[in-house]
């Protein structure tokens, strides 16, 4: 059964057709007729989905647009919350304080018993999760202490949830509260993608899926709950587990995630939560726990590249769609027991549909990784490597040279526009996703050995020390 990544992240690259597909950056319904598949089958990009008829920079992969035509998907217009009756709760609130005020005075007067202080206990803050920050001495133990059924969790309509049937997708139930969870909104030049994520540190530390971040040049996100918009940086990622360590630009104290790690049963009741289609706020999706420790295969993003196994994941039956990406999959009690990732592909039916995430015990160890410094097991820290070059496939394995950068590192070997890169280290170019793939997942500084025929035939060689990349 193909399945369908949903990235919530930059329109992305035409690379799909797997067993499984990225949720994330939703485009509007795909347009009539048999689903097709994008360039190889990443689980991001199926050209029902997206459009790409340009070439990619080496840090970057193809760029494509959503929706059917050519023109760029603007941001969804983000839907007014309703309000309650403000003038009743102000008029209410202001009494209060009057008279906490007022308490707080005689208690000064007459030296009332301080160590048992109303006011101060009415005013002081519930306990938050320990602060945590990327200074080396984070550990998954301490970020799971932390986080711990350390609130009441989001808040799902259980009762309305889980009553769609039918064709179809469900669209979801609109969420009340969901501390802890964000939406992401990214840019890659011109174009927009979108996402979900939480918030694991009250510090502003934050996880969301890799692809919705991947290829983007800024990464925005709003509060759920508050409303309020901040900047984030990729700290690090694991592609090979979907998930991006954020780090929310912000000096306050965020309200973190609420989770669930212990054991987890096929059968129980779930949902998943997130930003779908970009609509700019969060629904959830009813289901029940399908299968555990589900291993899913993802196409190469054009024929050639390699495919990729997703291990360890958790199916669940509900019909997550894209926006949904990097968002929490939430028990009965509305704890995160883990971060959706991909979805069941080729289907409107709701009978058929099936959502995957990772779990989340997996994605804090990613965190412990990043904010230890430990590269090992496929793990980037920081900005990827960079050639400074925009490339475009060539039908018959290479990718051709279409931009050099004045000063990079492709300048600095003698890349000229219309050369063809041949190898990188020893392994075959086989397209512009490889190479571009290739140079991120190393650091700046790296050297890199170059192959390259130029358009006289002749055959180049070079070692390249890589630019730092302007892309995640």
């Amino acid at each position: 059964m193909n399945q369908q990544h949903f990235s919530e992240e930059p329109p992305r690259r035409n690379e799909a057709q797997s067993s499984e597909e990225h949720l994330a950056d939703a485009p509007p319904p795909p347009p009539p007729g048999p689903p097709t598949m994008g360039l190889g089958g990443d689980p991001r990009y199926d050209r029902r989905w997206v459009y790409s008829p340009h070439p990619s920079r080496d840090e970057s992969r193809e760029i494509p647009y959503f929706s059917y035509g050519l023109e760029p998907v603007e941001p969804a217009n983000r839907r007014q919350r309703r309000r309650g009756p403000l003038n009743a709760l102000i008029t209410g609130a202001g009494i209060l304080g009057f008279a906490f005020l007022l308490i707080g005075l005689l208690s000064q007067i007459f030296d009332w018993d301080t160590q048992s202080n109303p006011v101060q206990e009415f005013f002081d803050p519930e306990p938050q999760a320990p602060q945590v920050v990327p200074d080396g001495e984070g550990s998954a133990d301490s970020l799971i202490a932390g986080l711990e059924h350390v609130h009441e969790g989001i808040a799902v309509d259980w009762e309305a949830g889980g009553q769609h049937t039918g064709p179809g997708l469900d669209p979801g139930q609109e969420v009340g509260s969901a501390p802890g969870v964000f939406m992401v909104d990214t840019q890659v030049y011109q174009y927009m993608g979108f996402g979900t994520g939480v918030v694991v540190s009250s510090s502003g530390l934050a996880i969301t899926n890799y692809h919705v971040v991947e290829s983007s040049t800024s990464v925005n996100i709003t509060m759920a709950d508050t409303e309020q918009q901040y900047s984030a940086t990729v700290l690090g990622r694991d592609a090979a587990q979907d998930i991006a360590v954020l780090q929310i630009d912000t000096e306050e104290r965020l309200q973190v995630a609420s989770i669930h790690a212990g054991n987890i049963e096929v059968g129980d009741q779930v949902a998943g939560v997130g930003n779908g289609a970009g609509q700019g706020y969060l629904t959830s999706v009813v289901g029940e726990i399908d299968g555990l420790n589900e291993t899913i295969h993802i196409e190469p993003p054009e024929p050639g590249s390699r495919g990729q196994l997703y291990e360890n994941l958790i199916r669940i039956t509900s019909d997550i769609v894209p926006g949904y990406s990097g968002g929490p999959t939430v028990d009965r009690n509305g704890q995160v027991i883990g971060i959706s990732t991909a979805a069941t592909q080729e289907t409107n039916n709701t009978e058929d549909a099936y959502g995957y995430a990772v779990p989340i015990v997996s994605a804090l160890e990613v965190v412990e990784q990043v904010l230890n410094g430990d590269e090992s097991g496929g793990v980037v820290i920081g900005s990827g490597g960079a050639l400074g070059i925009v490339v475009s496939s060539e039908p018959n394995g290479g990718a051709r040279v279409m931009e050099v950068t004045p000063g990079s590192a492709g300048e600095a070997i003698g890349l000229t526009p219309g050369d063809v890169l041949l190898e990188i280290d020893g392994e075959d170019v086989v397209n512009s996703s490889f190479i571009s793939r290739f140079v991120r997942d190393r650091n700046p500084g790296d050297e890199v050995e170059v192959v390259w025929q130029s358009e006289e035939g002749e055959i180049h060689r070079a070692t390249a020390t890589l630019d730092e990349a302007e892309i995640n």
